[in-house]
This record gives structure tokens, C-alpha cells and sequence, in this order.
């Protein structure tokens, strides 16, 4: 490669001079000759038939050295391929075996700790951990209100049912009890309410819960 480098270059040399002899000296507007008359007029026909052949020589040389450069780092692309193509094999099965492995602990856990026992996930934001308190809070509000209005509700069906136990005698005590009841019914919702959000009103699901039956 290195002589067919030297003998291209010697070549080019020489054809450079041939081209710059074709420009017209002295002249406004300089013309070219005939690149074609300037080479028959620095070469023989013999030196012209051997530029070609060594200008085809390099071309095919070149095109030769060229291919087997290819060749070798086609089979180096290749035999990387096949590398990562195991290596990514390998780590799909490990991480099925890891995943198998997790899957007993994990299903043990979910027995022993189940899903309303976890802990809820911390959270980095100020304004999310903020605002997932206050769902936690409604949430819990609500859930004691439920609480309570489901126990008044037992209570009152309790006093309705020793106020239907009374005999004649004792209605109008039982009359003059229940605009009692309809007050203590109202006044406990007013106070469920109050205790909530105000944008969470169930004061009339809460006069439904407690009403009579």
C-alpha cells in the first residue's frame, strides 16, 4: 500500500502539471486549452496507456484493501452482536430466577401485612404530602361521623321501639316524646355537619341514617 501510494502520488503530481499548463497566460479573460491536447502534448501515447493502467491498478487495489477492511469488521460487528445477544440472555434469566426467588417473600408479606395495614408511601413534595393529609383527614372525618350517626340512629330505634311498647295510657307521653326525638335527630346532624369540611355536606344523608323506622 505504501508504493501504490507513492506511485498515485507521482501520478497526481504529474497530471497537476499537465492541467496547469492549459491555462493561457496573459490574457483578460483566461481560457483553457484542451485538457486532452495538453496531455498528447506532455506524454507519449505509451506514457498515457501506462497512467491508465496504473490509475486502474490503485482502483482496483484500493477497492480490494477496502473489502477486506469490511470483511474483518463485519465479523468484529458480528461477534459483538452474538456477545451482547448472550450477555442479554443471561440477564432475562437471572432476573426471572430473581422475580421467582421475590415472589414467595412477597406474597408472604401481603398475608402478614395486608393492603389496609400498610403504611402510606411517603411523598418529597410539601404541597402533595399537604393535600394527601387532608384527603386523610376527610376521610377520616367522615368516617366517624358515619360512626357516630350509625350509633345515635341504634339509639333512637331503641327509644321508637320502647315508645311503640307503651300501652294507651301512656301515648300522650309518647306523643309529647317524639317532637323530643325530631329535635335531637336535627340537632345531632347540625353537629355532624359542623364537624366537617366545608365543601363535604351529608347533613341530609345523615337526617336520612338517623331518621325514624
Amino acid at each position: 500500500m505504501a508504493e501504490l501510494a507513492a506511485s498515485c502520488q507521482s501520478d497526481c503530481e504529474m497530471l497537476l502539471k499537465i492541467i496547469k499548463s492549459c491555462i493561457v497566460k496573459g490574457e483578460r479573460h483566461r481560457r483553457w486549452k484542451s485538457i486532452k491536447m495538453a496531455i498528447r502534448a506532455a506524454m507519449s501515447k505509451k506514457q498515457v496507456e501506462d497512467l491508465q493502467e496504473r490509475i486502474h491498478f490503485a482502483q482496483i487495489t484500493t477497492s480490494l484493501y477496502s473489502l477486506a477492511l469490511l470483511k474483518y469488521e463485519v465479523q468484529n460487528v458480528r461477534v459483538s452482536l452474538g456477545d451482547l445477544k448472550d450477555r442479554a440472555e443471561s440477564f432475562e434469566t437471572d432476573q426471572v430466577d430473581e422475580i421467582a426467588s421475590l415472589r414467595i417473600p412477597l406474597q408472604r408479606m401481603h398475608i402478614e401485612h395486608p393492603a389496609h395495614e400498610r403504611p402510606w408511601p411517603t411523598v418529597d413534595s410539601d404541597s402533595e404530602s399537604t393535600e394527601l393529609h387532608d384527603k386523610l383527614q376527610n376521610i377520616s372525618t367522615i368516617i366517624d361521623t358515619f360512626s357516630r350517626a350509625f350509633t345515635a340512629r341504634e339509639h333512637i330505634t331503641e327509644q321508637h321501639a320502647i315508645l311503640n311498647s307503651l300501652r294507651y295510657k301512656s301515648r300522650p307521653i309518647r306523643h309529647a316524646a317524639e317532637p323530643f326525638l325530631d329535635l335531637t335527630r336535627r340537632r345531632l346532624a347540625v353537629s355532624f355537619r359542623n364537624a366537617l369540611p366545608a365543601h363535604l355536606d351529608i347533613t341530609p344523608l345523615l337526617l336520612a341514617s338517623v331518621s325514624p323506622i
